[in-house]
């Protein structure tokens, strides 16, 4: 396969090949390799100088060069799991989530589950990929059961799911129904909820129509907690209830790009790490640069 490394005026490099992942704006091409996307990443590396890498290449043994595909799954795990942590981390804070989910045919005839969580954080209402599950049984008996094992593995306790939206999956029709605690229990005070109410009525009657808030996360930002504590919570969970499974849609997107025909073969592992640093490349980008030390194995820290 053929990858074709460029580079433009803010030295940034750009690779595009026959697997499906162009540049946008690609400069002159100053190399064209016939070893892949990463093995051209390192020949350039090498070609602009880098005399610690061509070191290692040329002198470490071949069991030690860390270039062999096994690595590269490794590193991409590494990746894919450093960013589902940031935001595991993000819904732990929130507390409240809905679980978004949404199933497809891969190219492998695989039938895939996208694993989507909607939640508030930062006053702003979030909802984000978290992995493709294989779903081998379609009864939604056991679709439920193999999300509730995935919240098991994320460490995220089911209880304070609030929430759940499915694109066609009837089956999934009252799956739930005593995993969802009423919302009642989730309410600091709820003996002063009707008092509460009608303060919290009476404040907003007496407020401009200008000056009221529009949406539910906008009634959100709005309430004091001190004073509305039982409102503030029903309006956090009232902003984190799903309005549509488009998250789920998207990210099928993402699975036809990544794997495609001339991968079909992909690990699950891959394949989610792969989607993960795809859907979240938002985030890949604001952040920099990814410190991956604290997620590396012993061996490779």
């Amino acid at each position: 396969m053929a990858a074709n490394i460029s580079i433009d005026n803010d030295d940034s490099i750009f690779v595009s090949s026959t697997n499906n992942y162009t540049s946008q704006n690609p400069q002159p091409i100053i190399t064209t390799l016939q070893q892949g996307n990463f093995r051209s990443l390192l020949r350039f590396r090498i070609d602009a100088s880098d005399s610690t890498l061509a070191s290692h290449l040329s002198t470490a043994s071949k069991a030690a060069t860390y270039i062999s595909k096994t690595t590269q799954n490794e590193l991409i795990e590494i990746c894919g799991n450093f960013i589902r942590e940031h935001i595991i981390n993000e819904i732990k804070h929130a507390k409240f989530f809905t679980v978004i989910g949404d199933k497809t045919t891969d190219v492998s005839n695989i039938e895939q589950f996208t694993f989507c969580l909607r939640y508030v954080f930062e006053d702003k209402v979030q909802e984000k990929f978290i992995s493709f599950l294989p779903a081998e049984d379609r009864t939604g008996e056991d679709l439920a059961r193999l999300i509730l094992e995935e919240l098991t593995n994320l460490g995220l306790d089911p209880n304070f799911m609030v929430g759940q939206a499915y694109d066609g999956c009837s089956a999934m029709s009252g799956q739930f129904n005593e995993s969802i605690t009423f919302y009642e229990a989730y309410l600091p005070s709820p003996s002063s909820i009707q008092e509460e109410f009608k303060l919290y009525q009476r404040k907003w009657l007496n407020e401009a129509p200008a000056d009221r808030p529009n949406n539910a996360i906008d009634a959100y930002i709005k309430c004091n907690g001190i004073f509305f504590p039982n409102i503030k919570v029903l309006l956090q969970i009232y902003a984190t209830l799903p309005v549509t499974t488009a998250t789920g849609e998207r990210s099928f997107s993402t699975l036809k790009l990544v794997k495609s025909y001339l991968r079909s073969t992909m690990s699950e592992s891959r394949l989610n790490g792969l989607a993960m640093m795809r859907i979240e490349i938002e985030f890949v980008e604001r952040a920099g640069y990814l410190d991956l030390r604290v997620s590396l194995p012993p061996d490779l820290a």
